[in-house]
């Protein structure tokens, strides 16, 4: 480390990184500095150093496939290219044959570990429908996890059903369900959230949900879609949000950064985005998470 030391000490952000070694965690404003900075070399050096020492060089990743039981979704988001609105021509929904047909077929071939299910807000599905779905999975497929429903597709099914998150939770925990992806946070800012998602649950949701369900000892990992209109200050928020219930919890086993892809998005047309941020951006975010 006697290289990185120098290195250290003639950048900007040597001293919020050198604390960082030492076990001291930044504050927001800091945060916010290695926001600003470029210095992406050395906050991926000393990200990567305080990961090994954790961790050692072990890594993990889940053999899985990605499940899209609808596109059906009421919801109109405008970064999203993949929702169809009820009764398009081009607007699907699996048959539970259908989605044990994909998952057979992916683990005959590729013997997954876990298969992510997510899809729109579709208002015509009771919970039955997933319940049917999970228990099919585990019973026939009992060494493929369960990782499904973002909170937003959870907070649909209670409307629906005219209940409580919590109950449907528990209701979908006893049929299957082993953990939640992400989806659904964006940047849990309600400004943002008001631009991209107008019709999507508020922030003050999404991390209510998801306690619950770490609550009831169902993990999930969190994400953070970057890269449209929001800014540092945002990504800031946004971090100390999912940092304060993950101490609270201990529920999230991942944090997801991804950035925004406008391609055939209403943000697109709109010319309210044109491109993505590109990689520079991804890598400054997985150092400043670590």
């Amino acid at each position: 480390m006697s290289q990185t030391t120098e290195q250290l000490y003639q950048s900007s952000i040597g001293d919020i990184l050198e604390n960082s070694l030492n076990g001291i965690r930044p504050g927001p404003e800091e945060c916010l500095r290695l926001l600003e900075s470029d210095d992406v070399y050395l906050m991926g050096l000393v990200s990567g150093h305080l990961t090994q020492k954790q961790f050692g060089k072990k890594a993990s990743f889940v053999n899985n496939i990605i499940l899209n039981y609808t596109n059906v979704c009421i919801t109109d988001c405008k970064f999203c290219a993949f929702y169809r609105s009820p009764g398009a021509d081009d607007s699907y929904t699996l048959t539970l044959e259908q989605i044990e047909a994909r998952v057979k077929s992916a683990w005959d071939m590729f013997k997954i570990r876990q298969v992510l299910i997510q899809g729109g807000h579709n208002p015509n599905l009771k919970i039955e429908y997933y319940e049917d779905a999970f228990k099919m999975i585990r019973e026939k497929f009992p060494m493929v996890g369960v990782h499904a429903l973002s909170t937003s597709e959870i907070d649909m099914i209670a409307r629906v059903e005219k209940s409580s998150t919590k109950e449907i939770l528990s209701r979908l925990k006893d049929s299957g369900l082993q953990s939640i992806p992400g989806a659904g946070a964006e940047i849990l800012v309600d400004s943002v959230k008001d631009v991209i998602s107008p019709k999507k649950i508020s922030s003050a949701d999404w991390i209510r949900i998801m306690d619950e369900a770490h609550s009831l000892g169902i993990p999930g990992s969190a994400t953070m879609m970057y890269g449209h209109v929001e800014n540092n200050h945002d990504i800031v928020d946004h971090f100390y949000k999912i940092l304060k219930l993950q101490e609270k919890t201990k529920g999230f086993m991942a944090f997801i950064p991804w950035n925004f892809e406008p391609n055939n998005t209403l943000m697109q047309q709109e010319g309210i985005v044109e491109h993505g941020s590109g990689g520079i951006q991804l890598l400054k975010m997985i150092a400043i998470s670590r």
